[in-house]
């Protein structure tokens, strides 16, 4: 396959995975669409590892009621089968239908998942689910459109011991649910405004999340409408604002800190990480500028640095401006690694992070120079609390995966780096 068709075959892919979103969406599941979806192809491990064949896959979709033409089949297979058996794993499949949000949301949806306290395997406890989840906090509620028992009531029929008898989710499950809630909200703002509602995330004012609620900036969304010409003004100015943030992060942070295999991009996150020491994944201007400055990387206009500011209290979020600066590593690669870091690692703290001399000792590097990489990015003494999250790993491969073209030379190199992980883990 050449270049432009390959490239070609991954937009209509893109465009596929996107309708049967908004298919299991419309269908009678609705938000839980994608969860149904993946328990339809018997998916009982959400980082995959099992492969159907095409007659499976067509089944399933039929299940939820979502029925794709034989050309819309044959692209999937394209870019999924990458052993050329006609099978696939489904997982793949539905890890790029919960990707598929924006970066705002992602990384809103992360900050709630470190809300809570997770088994050494990585599983979020139902109870702990239910504990934390505050449905008179949801806008909906807020606003008089609902009661809080309703609210609460429609949360619990989507986990309970009947959808998931083991007393458990997976992160996995956890970003299918809502990235099928997402589909329900045209807006970024709207959407995080519900996440800090109903989750007590650290470093989130509840009485201002309330207020978004009830008073929502109309200067904050896309063009409407129902927007005065001086709120539409201030809309273009936003955006004019985002535009030059965006192209400094992409166009001169991004093009320093990829160009050298992932070193750069690993000691850039780590200065971040370091700067937060209450762990809240914020910062404050002062110190984001100078965890970028230690990484000789500048913001000419400081201006530009609230598009940063998500929690809308002044602080840095960079978390997100992480995300923007590291290019999106397919989702089937992405899982990939989700599931290294699940077998290899099966005990980890309660935030989901394990020491880094363990990390380290089951690395395998090629040769010396590779060697000398891997102890410079995972320095001992740098590690943070001295320890590593999956985060920090999906970062550190992104620059190598960008010179990479096939799925399967992706996973050769991991299984290099990484022997312990095989089949038969």
């Amino acid at each position: 396959m050449t270049l432009n068709n390959r490239t070609s075959t991954i937009t209509h892919y893109a465009s596929i995975v996107s309708m049967t979103k908004r298919l299991l969406l419309n269908g009678p599941a609705s938000v839980n669409g994608i969860r149904k979806l993946s328990r339809a192809f018997g998916i009982s491990n959400d980082c995959g590892g099992f492969r159907i064949t095409r007659d499976a896959f067509r089944a399933s979709l039929k299940e939820v009621e979502i029925l794709l033409a034989e050309d819309q089949l044959k692209v999937i297979f394209t870019i999924l089968d990458q052993s050329g058996s006609d099978t696939l794993d489904p997982s793949e499949f539905v890890a790029a239908l919960r990707y598929n949000i924006s970066p705002l949301r992602r990384v809103w949806v992360r900050r709630v998942l470190n809300t809570f306290s997770l088994n050494p395997d990585g599983t979020i406890p139902l109870s702990e689910l239910h504990a934390n989840f505050r449905a008179e906090g949801h806008p909906v509620m807020v606003s008089g459109a609902r009661t809080a028992s309703e609210v609460a009531e429609d949360f619990q029929s989507s986990f309970n011991l009947a959808t998931n008898p083991e007393g458990v989710i997976s992160v996995q499950e956890f970003e299918e649910y809502y990235a099928g809630i997402s589909g329900t909200f045209c807006d970024d703002v709207d959407f995080v405004a519900m996440l800090r509602g109903v989750w007590p995330i650290k470093g989130v004012c509840n009485g201002f999340s309330q207020t978004l609620a009830l008073e929502a900036d109309p200067t904050q969304r896309s063009f409407s409408a129902y927007q005065t010409i001086e709120q539409k003004n201030q809309v273009v100015e936003r955006m004019k604002v985002t535009s030059k943030m965006m192209s400094i992060i992409v166009d001169e942070h991004r093009r320093k800190v990829t160009s050298d295999g992932g070193l750069s991009l690993r000691l850039l996150g780590l200065a971040l990480r370091s700067a937060d020491t209450s762990d809240s994944l914020f910062l404050s201007v002062q110190d984001f500028l100078g965890a970028l400055r230690s990484r000789r990387l500048y913001i000419e206009c400081p201006e530009a640095i609230c598009m940063l500011d998500t929690n809308r209290d002044g602080s840095v979020d960079y978390v997100y401006y992480l995300e923007l600066l590291v290019p999106e590593l397919p989702a089937t690669r992405r899982l990939l690694l989700e599931r290294l870091w699940q077998k290899l690692f099966p005990e980890k703290d309660s935030r989901g992070r394990v020491r880094i001399k363990e990390f380290q000792a089951k690395f395998v590097a090629r040769n010396a120079d590779e060697k000398n990489g891997f102890l410079s990015a995972w320095d001992v003494r740098k590690a943070v609390r001295g320890k590593v999250g999956l985060s920090e790993l999906i970062e550190w491969y992104v620059p190598t995966s960008l010179g990479i073209q096939l799925e399967k030379d992706f996973e050769t190199l991991l299984r290099e780096h990484w022997p312990e992980f095989t089949d038969s883990n």
